[in-house]
């Protein structure tokens, strides 16, 4: 097989994975990055790439040339590139439409972001048994069988991805583990992604803390500026909010990162360390946040008044930067700049 085959079929692989990486980011912010909603957008890349390989196959045997597949892999990154606007006009209307009582109009969206993912998709399904046909020469209906054999891999994936996230997993073991650890009856609890509980939820709370970080990574749509924004306008007035970020000792590349996303929308944001090496906790809401701390410890338990006090005198402003956003949050590439530096050093456990 010619090389030039080898490294085509090599960067279409590498393709698919980072196309399907991006994806999980352009639909996190509307639906979440729970299981469910991975198994979902597996599913469909994994179904379309069977279709794509089934007809692939067929095309292979008929036209036998390579300048074809280069033509559409061609239009295939064109259409890549356009696929973030689409989701950006498509997909905040499918939440809105589900919030209003319109579940049909949401799919509506969904099916047609579906749609368009679907030409690509076909595409890179279709090289495997194409370039299996060119490198194996003019054996008969050779790319038809291994199209077919691709499609039927590929086929029991899906299946096998669906089972373990709508059946195995929350039957066999979530539900249960769940149950050995539940809360209070009087104590409210919803099981899902914050970010997508919060644009169903039309109340608003005095306090809301966010404490989905563990070191080192974080979820990247519960650091942007949109999420900051639904944060603030699920608050009352005076309200605040608390997002406990990890960090390694004194790098803050993640921390502050937060910090200026949340000093975007928020009127002011200080930040207290734990006292440990790997937390520290960002407040934000109306001026004077130290000052209301004061004026209401005195409400506290008495246990709590000296803590009151350490975080009042621990508090110091955040510096600005640029914001994070639901399109540009490098919040993994920040992390791993920061395990890089402390593998370095040497440092042992982070």
């Amino acid at each position: 097989m010619k090389p030039s085959l080898v490294w085509l079929s090599f960067l279409t692989g590498a393709t698919v994975m980072a196309a399907e990486m991006a994806a999980s980011r352009l639909v996190a912010p509307y639906f979440g990055s729970s299981t469910p909603v991975w198994a979902t957008l597996i599913s469909v890349v994994l179904g379309g790439m069977a279709l794509g390989a089934h007809l692939g196959g067929r095309v292979a045997d008929r036209l036998g040339r390579l300048e074809p597949l280069l033509a559409a892999l061609c239009a295939l990154a064109a259409h890549l590139a356009l696929l973030p606007f689409l989701a950006r006009l498509l997909l905040p209307g499918a939440t809105a439409a589900v919030l209003n009582g319109h579940p049909l109009a949401a799919l509506g969206r969904v099916g047609l972001f579906t749609l368009a993912m679907l030409p690509p998709l076909l595409v890179l399904g279709a090289v495997g048994p194409y370039l299996l046909r060119l490198g194996l020469g003019p054996l008969t209906a050779a790319g038809s069988r291994a199209g077919s054999l691709s499609a039927a891999s590929t086929v029991g994936s899906i299946v096998g991805t669906l089972l373990a996230a709508f059946a195995a997993l929350p039957l066999l073991g979530t539900a249960r583990a769940m149950a050995l650890f539940a809360l209070p009856a009087e104590v409210e609890v919803h099981v899902g992604d914050a970010r997508a509980f919060l644009v169903r939820d039309t109340r608003r709370y005095d306090a809301i803390i966010v404490d989905a970080f563990r070191f080192p990574y974080v979820p990247f749509h519960l650091t942007t500026r949109e999420f900051m924004e639904e944060v603030a306008e699920h608050l009352e007035p005076g309200g605040v909010t608390c997002f406990n970020v990890g960090r390694y000792r004194e790098e803050r590349a993640v921390v502050d990162a937060v910090a200026a996303t949340m000093a975007a929308v928020f009127p002011e944001v200080r930040a207290a360390d734990a006292r440990n090496r790997s937390n520290t906790l960002l407040y934000a809401g109306a001026p004077g946040l130290a000052a209301r701390l004061s004026e209401r410890a005195g409400t506290l338990p008495p246990h709590l008044h000296p803590l009151a006090l350490r975080v009042q005198g621990e508090l110091r402003p955040v510096l600005g930067g640029e914001p994070l956003t639901d399109d540009h949050a490098p919040v993994e590439l920040l992390t791993d700049g920061i395990l890089l530096r402390a593998l370095t050093r040497a440092e042992g456990r982070l």
